[in-house]
C-alpha cells in the first residue's frame, strides 16, 4: 500500500516496461529464497521485500492505461482488475495443492517460475510505452486533492466489499448449521463462486460506460451493491446467501475499474499509484472490520456497517464528482 505511490512515481523517470519486467525478475528471486529459508526472521524481511516489490503492480496499470485508446480505457483496465481477481482466486489453493503434491519447497520454486514467466511474457508480448511526463501542471478539478481522496475511498470501499467475507466465512456457515468437513468444501465453493462473478463484472459491466456515461454508471454499481449487501441480512439459506452474495461482488468489483480510468487519463504515476493502493487498504481493512465488528456485534450487524460506509463513501463521490458527470 504504502509503495504504490512510488511506483507509479517512477514511471515519470524509467522506462515502464523495463520497471515491470525487472521488478518482476526481483520478486521470483525473493519468492525463489523464500523455499531455501528456515529463519523467522529472514522470512519476515522477505516478505517485506516481496510487499515492496509488489507494489509493481501500479506499474502494471500504468502500461495498460499507455496502451489503450481512450475508448477502451475502461474496458482494459476491466480486463487488468479480472486479472488481479483470478489470481486471487486461483493462488491459494494452487498453492495448497503445490505443498501437498511436491512439498513447500517445491511450491516456492513453482511460484517462482511462475513469477519469471510473467517477466518473459512482458519481454516478448508488451509493448513499448514512454515514460510519463516529468511535470504535468493541471487547474483542472479532476486533478484537485479533493477528487483523488473521493476516488480513494471509493475503492477502499468496493475493495472491503469483496475481500471481508473469507475472515468471517466460518461464522457465517454455523448461521446455516453447516459444520466440518461439510463447511470447509462449502467455504471454498462460495468464494470460488463469488470470485468468479467479480471477474465477469470487472470484464462486462465497464463496457456499459458508452451508454450510461463513466459517472452515472459509477453511482449505479455501488448503489446496487449496496443494496445487495443489505439483502445479505434477508438470506435464510446458504444457496440464497451465495447467489446475493455473487451477485453483490459481481456489480461491486466493476466499480474499481471505472475509478481507475478516470483518473489513468491524468498521466500522474503517483495518482495512478495512490488509487491502486486502496486495494491494499481494502484487504488489509476487509478482515480487521469484519472481525472486530463481529466480536461485538452480530452478522447483520457488519452487513450493516458496510452499507453504511459504503453508502457514505458513494456520497462523497457524488459531492466531489458532482461538476463532472459529462465523464
Amino acid at each position: 500500500m504504502v509503495m504504490s505511490p512510488i511506483w507509479g512515481s517512477l514511471t515519470h523517470r524509467l522506462n515502464p516496461k523495463r520497471l515491470f519486467q525487472r521488478a518482476q525478475i526481483a520478486n521470483s528471486i525473493v519468492f525463489l529464497l523464500m523455499g531455501f529459508t528456515v529463519n523467522l526472521q529472514l522470512i519476515f524481511i522477505l516478505k517485506l521485500l516481496q510487499g515492496i516489490l509488489g507494489g509493481v503492480s501500479t506499474v502494471g496499470l500504468i502500461l495498460v492505461t499507455l496502451s489503450s485508446t481512450k475508448e477502451k480505457i475502461a474496458a482494459n483496465i476491466g480486463i487488468f482488475q479480472a486479472c488481479l481477481t483470478i489470481g486471487q482466486l486461483l493462488g491459494p489453493p494452487l498453492g495448497a495443492m503445490a505443498a501437498a503434491t511436491f512439498g513447500y519447497k517445491a511450491s516456492f520454486i513453482c511460484g517462482s517460475a511462475i513469477l519469471f514467466s510473467a517477466a518473459m511474457l512482458c519481454e516478448f508480448k508488451v509493448s513499448e510505452v514512454p515514460k510519463l511526463p516529468r511535470h504535468i501542471k493541471s487547474t483542472t478539478k479532476k486533478d484537485s486533492t479533493k477528487l483523488v481522496f473521493a476516488g480513494w475511498v471509493v475503492c477502499v470501499m468496493t475493495q472491503i466489499q469483496l475481500i471481508f467475507l473469507p475472515s468471517i466465512l466460518p461464522k457465517v456457515l454455523e448461521g446455516f448449521n453447516v459444520y466440518g468437513s461439510e463447511a470447509l468444501r462449502f467455504a471454498g465453493l462460495v468464494v470460488m463462486l463469488y470470485t468468479a462473478t467479480a471477474a465477469l463484472g470487472t470484464l462486462l459491466l465497464p463496457r456499459l460506460t458508452k451508454k450510461l456515461g463513466m459517472f452515472r454508471l459509477i453511482g449505479i454499481l455501488l448503489a446496487v451493491s449496496i443494496c445487495f449487501q443489505i439483502s445479505l441480512t434477508l438470506t435464510n439459506g446458504i444457496i440464497g446467501f451465495t447467489v446475493v452474495r455473487m451477485l453483490q461482488t459481481g456489480f461491486a468489483a466493476a466499480v474499481i475499474p471505472l475509478i481507475f480510468s478516470i483518473f489513468a487519463g491524468l498521466q500522474k504515476g503517483s495518482v495512478i499509484g495512490i488509487m491502486n493502493s486502496a486495494r491494499y487498504g481494502g484487504n488489509a481493512l476487509g478482515p480487521v472490520l469484519a472481525t472486530t465488528t463481529l466480536a461485538f456485534s452480530s452478522l447483520n450487524g457488519l452487513f450493516f456497517i458496510i452499507s453504511g460506509l459504503t453508502f457514505f463513501s458513494l456520497i462523497v463521490f457524488k459531492l466531489a464528482f458532482k461538476e463532472t458527470q459529462s465523464l
